[in-house]
């Protein structure tokens, strides 16, 4: 609550515990349509009603509690836990690092070691899929899983196969001249961590890059990004590249669209 209070300031006390409740327990049925709705309140702010009385006259405002400092980096209150243990209905598991921002459980790192697992990177990948099942309430709130066996390294969504896992070979994907694996090939894990978990880098991620707008997918701009990125899946283009590519495009497709209006 914190962070909430710190970001809202105008916003009244009780607003904001119903807003955590409302982001704690949801309304949508099943683990996808939750993500969903949990990824519009991340970007675009938890609605809210706040009751004003001014006089005599008692009057019901909209507003939006902000969930992330998006603007502001350090203003929000970063975490990253090792072996964090979550109990659920059968099971209690513990992925291996667990990254929060605000008490929010945004990102699941899960490692495998092959000279003590006897695994590989896809193990890592399979035991996801066996939290998705055990603690499925940490994921209602997840944006970002990676797997590595600390020599390679993969990223991808909640919904992601194992073909849409790609590899993050860039530190700093926005820097002019796009520098493919700066620490050599063999150190995807330390790249992947050091480009995409950089706090700037990766709150824009969250906002931008990672799915449709669920509020607004019908819009021509919502559609043609799902489209570009799922393209650029398609052809294994690097997710860490996919940002540039998709808001080229679409610059493009304006820049073309004001052309033939003319």
């Amino acid at each position: 609550m914190t962070a909430l209070v710190r970001l809202n300031p105008h916003i009244p006390a009780a607003v904001l515990d119903d807003a955590a409740r409302q982001v704690i327990h949801g309304n949508a049925a099943g683990l996808v349509q939750a993500n969903r709705q949990f990824h519009r309140w991340l970007t675009a702010g938890v609605p809210v009603e706040i009751n004003k009385q001014v006089g005599e006259i008692s009057e019901t405002l909209g507003d939006f509690v902000r969930l992330i400092d998006f603007a502001n980096p350090d203003n929000n209150e970063w975490l990253a836990v090792n072996q964090y243990s979550i109990e659920g209905p059968k099971h209690t598991r513990r992925p291996h690092i667990v990254v929060f921002v605000n008490g929010l459980p945004l990102a699941v790192i899960e490692l495998k070691n092959q000279a003590i697992d006897t695994a590989d990177i896809w193990a890592a990948f399979n035991q996801l899929q066996t939290y998705k099942e055990d603690i499925t309430d940490l994921f209602v709130f997840n944006e970002v899983l990676a797997i590595s066996d600390y020599t390679l390294a993969r990223v991808g969504s909640l919904s992601a196969d194992q073909e849409r896992f790609g590899a993050w070979r860039t530190i700093d994907p926005n820097a002019d001249g796009v520098n493919l694996d700066p620490l050599g090939e063999l150190q995807q894990l330390e790249t992947l961590i050091r480009g995409l978990f950089r706090k700037d880098f990766f709150l824009d991620y969250l906002r931008r890059n990672l799915s449709v707008d669920w509020s607004v997918r019908e819009t021509v701009h919502a559609k043609m990004r799902a489209q570009i990125k799922l393209i650029l899946k398609r052809h294994k283009y690097p997710p860490n590249l996919e940002l540039r590519a998709v808001e080229l495009v679409l610059r493009q497709a304006d820049a073309l669209s004001e052309v033939w209006m003319v």
